[in-house]
């Protein structure tokens, strides 16, 4: 199961990247440059809250799914596990076996985004 912690996590982190992307572009004197104005921090906010409501719309859809199509998506997409090593968590026969379960996984977010009408 996906936690809040986990999520947070997540959304910290890609935080942590926009800022450090934006960290390494050259520093230019403000007067010769509107790299640093009020449109930069608008769209870094812009960037955050877009974020924010993404991973807020995906815990939504994750309490609506099974607990094991829970744990089975927070195992690969959170703890990148890999498909080998799902199968033999899950005691699947086959990699195959283990790619369907994550599809049908994938197909039960999707019905609840379309259900929420997103």
């Amino acid at each position: 199961m996906v936690s809040r912690l986990t999520i947070k996590i997540y959304r910290n982190g890609t935080n942590k990247k926009l800022w450090l992307k934006r960290l390494r572009t050259p520093y230019v004197k403000p007067e010769h440059s509107e790299l640093y104005d009020d449109h930069f921090f608008e769209d870094i906010n812009g960037a955050i809250e877009q974020e924010k409501s993404y991973l807020d719309r995906l815990q939504r859809y994750l309490l609506k799914i099974t607990d094991h199509c829970k744990g089975l998506i927070d195992k690969m997409f959170f703890r990148n596990r890999s498909i080998g090593q799902i199968q033999k968590e899950y005691g699947y026969s086959s990699r195959h076996n283990a790619q369907n379960q994550k599809h049908k996984c994938m197909e039960q977010i999707r019905k609840v985004k379309e259900q929420d009408g997103e």
